[in-house]
């Protein structure tokens, strides 16, 4: 029954890491001093349904380094926030096409190399998602094989 909970709550850790990547990747943008706010580039339904769309797509191309990192934490029993921050960090990384350079195998982006200030809102969405995921699941990373 542990191992049932434990896999719920590492299900729901990723979607609220997603989730929370998402919405980084998706504000911060709107951020810049450069951006015209007075023109709206959608209307709420369509924002809706633009983020719903994103936020599968996301959790689609994301699926396999996380599992990577979430088999790797609870194997070793790694509960350290910094640590899940900084795992988050390198896996946003490996979206921004810089990881190109070292072998096409890392490349997730699968598009070009982005600008300096794109890349960092990918890794920042890495390890902010990272930091959700560690509220819900990772602090609690291999208990269910403690007695």
């Amino acid at each position: 029954m542990k191992i049932l909970e434990h896999a719920g709550r590492i299900l729901l850790g990723y979607l609220a890491a997603t989730f929370v990547a998402l919405l980084v990747g998706m504000v911060v943008p709107l951020l810049q001093p450069s951006r015209n706010l007075s023109e709206p580039l959608f209307t709420l339904m369509e924002s809706i349904v633009v983020a719903g769309l994103y936020w599968l797509i996301l959790a689609a191309f994301a699926i396999a380094p996380v599992m990577i990192a979430v088999v790797l934490a609870e194997t070793i029993k790694l509960r350290s926030l910094l640590a899940h921050v900084v795992i988050g960090g390198v896996i946003g990384f490996l979206f921004t096409g810089h990881t190109k350079k070292i072998s096409p195998w890392l490349d997730l982006a699968g598009g070009p190399v982005q600008d300096m200030a794109a890349s960092i809102v990918m890794v920042l969405a890495g390890a902010l998602g990272a930091l959700a995921y560690w509220q819900i699941a990772g602090k609690h990373a291999g208990k269910w094989r403690e007695s």
